[in-house]
């Protein structure tokens, strides 16, 4: 029998801003690049599930927008091979 796992709890997209200086009080900072990371518990331990044991099935569970972010989220919880 193949064991599994069902995660359920917060999906969410992280906007990344790298600085190249943290500025000083009443400064501001230029931001050199901007990314998407997918964070939250259904992504983070999700994937962390299929690391330790990649045989086993692990279905996300949670609720995201029909938007590009959302889209975003399925493609990095698919291509860590969660089950959606």
């Amino acid at each position: 029998m193949k064991n599994k796992v069902i995660v359920a709890g917060s999906i969410l997209v992280d906007r990344i801003h790298a600085i190249g200086v943290y500025p000083h009080s009443g400064e501001l900072a230029q931001v050199r690049s901007v990314h998407r990371e997918s964070g939250g518990l259904v992504p983070n331990t999700g994937r962390d599930l299929k690391l330790l044991d990649p045989g086993l099935e692990v279905l996300a569970v949670g609720k995201v927008g029909d938007d590009s972010d959302g889209a975003f989220v399925r493609g990095q919880l698919a291509d860590a091979g969660l089950d959606l």
